[in-house]
């Protein structure tokens, strides 16, 4: 599917977003870097930038949608309507999740992952790629912990014998579990974090820009995904917690066995003192 020339001032405009780590105060930009869209401090500093990327680059030909950045198609007003339905067959096109759309008066939002669709005015265009931008970069890291919690959960039932018994005969799996434990609290405040920064997604947005973006997450089902999250992270808190209480008491249970073998091994030192003591005076 072919997008048509851009020969117009009517005609689409594409867009490349893309994230990169926020380099650390001091370090200079790179010349070409892109201008930056946006800042977002969680999970971790990250610079959304955007630049602009000419129609002919084999859009329809990406079957698989890039994980670290967002093509976006600008539909400016008075786009023709065979151009309009090629963009939108292009955002279809493709495997992947199908394409999810937030429609206003004047702005209309329409994103799946990795590509995007804004029908907006010039003068709206800047604030709606960085809302969207905001958007697409904390559904994927929601995902991205998603897939992850998934794939780890046989993990999680290869663990659960370990909630009722530890011992020295599994000992070498002790540091194994001891990461896990850590693990478990990553994803718990990548978690916590990203409920957070999604709750602020429509702050200080247009109005009409922030409803959409409302309407946008809704359909993503942002919050009941989470909290699908959320739950499962309450069962893996339960299983590692439990296993980090028995490695804990075992491993006291070691240090007071030791520490009364030392205290039994000082009395019976003292005692072997004292006798010779008494047999060396009697003699």
């Amino acid at each position: 599917m072919a997008i048509p020339g851009q020969n117009s001032s009517s005609a689409p405009v594409a867009y490349r977003i893309w994230f990169t780590p926020e380099p650390p105060p001091g370090t200079s930009e790179a010349p070409a870097a892109g201008a930056i869209l946006g800042r977002f401090p969680e999970p971790r500093p990250t610079l959304a930038r955007r630049a602009t990327r000419q129609l002919d680059f084999g859009l329809a030909d990406t079957a698989k949608f890039p994980v670290d950045e967002l093509c976006v198609l600008h539909l400016p007003p008075g786009l023709g309507e065979a151009q309009r339905q090629s963009a939108h067959s292009w955002l279809a096109d493709g495997e992947g999740r199908r394409p999810i759309a937030a429609r206003g008066e004047e702005l209309g939002l329409f994103w799946r992952p990795g590509r995007a669709l804004v029908a907006a005015a010039p003068e709206q265009l800047d604030a709606a790629l960085a809302g969207l931008a905001e958007f697409a970069f904390y559904e994927r890291e929601l995902q991205q912990l998603e897939d992850e919690v998934a794939r780890r959960w046989p993990e999680v039932e290869a663990d659960l014998p370990f909630v009722s018994s530890i011992d020295d005969g599994n000992k070498k799996l002790w540091p194994a579990l001891y990461g896990k434990l850590t693990h478990q609290h990553r994803l718990g405040m990548l978690a916590a974090r990203l409920d957070h920064r999604l709750a602020l997604l429509t702050r200080d947005r247009p109005p009409g820009l922030g409803k959409l973006l409302s309407r946008l997450a809704a359909r993503a089902r942002l919050r009941t995904r989470l909290a699908k999250l959320h739950g499962h992270l309450e069962v893996r808190d339960g299983v590692y917690d439990q296993i980090g209480y028995r490695l804990a008491d075992h491993r006291g249970l070691r240090a007071t066995l030791i520490i009364e073998v030392i205290i039994v091994g000082l009395l019976l030192m003292e005692v072997g003192i004292s006798l010779f003591n008494l047999l060396s005076g009697t003699g």
